[in-house]
């Protein structure tokens, strides 16, 4: 039985991944990409779901050995397989043609926030809008939208994170790309 939300408290008793692995296989598929190790890994990778589940699918090599360090005892026992399958609803994007009606759209609502808690970032617009230019530019099928936060830029400016002159040139650079649409209305 598959399944892509970890939370037994949203299933019904005789759904809940603890009564479904006696009687068969329970494999999960996390409904979500993880961009970073940021606390959404412990939302995504719960033990009460976890422990229960036969087969984990997941997006890269750094998460099958993020998941196996956390369920050490689960893996070597294998009670517990991870397995990369690479994330599958990305396969969609890669595997359609250039034309608009199947284009595919990837949306992007990046956060406001660049201190550090309990030492994790809260936005990592910096750290991916290059990469998201440079696959935009590779992939035409798809259109990615990039809606900020309304205080992002503003936040850039006065931590000092980034110029006026440095963010408009950033903000020139993503409205190139033809695929790429920002929208920065408030």
């Amino acid at each position: 039985v598959f399944y892509c939300r970890p939370y037994n408290s949203e299933y019904p008793a005789v759904y809940k991944s603890f009564n479904v692995c006696v009687y068969s296989n329970v494999c999960y598929i996390p409904y979500g990409y993880i961009m970073s190790k940021a606390h959404i890994f412990e939302s995504i990778f719960t033990w009460q779901f976890l422990l229960s589940t036969h087969y984990v699918f997941t997006q890269s090599d750094n998460q099958k050995k993020s998941c196996e360090d956390r369920f050490m005892w689960q893996a070597r026992r294998g009670t517990i397989r991870f397995v990369n399958k690479g994330c599958p609803r990305f396969d969609l994007v890669t595997s359609k043609n250039d034309s608009e009606e199947n284009r595919t759209v990837i949306a992007w609502f990046p956060r406001w926030e660049f201190v550090e808690r309990e030492g994790q970032k809260t936005s990592h617009f910096l750290d991916y809008i290059k990469k998201w230019i440079v696959y935009a530019e590779k992939h035409k099928n798809i259109l990615v939208v990039i809606r900020p936060h309304p205080l992002m830029f503003e936040t850039m400016k006065k931590e000092r994170i980034l110029t006026e002159t440095e963010i408009e040139n950033l903000i020139n650079e993503i409205e190139s790309v033809s695929n790429v649409q920002f929208d920065n209305e408030k």
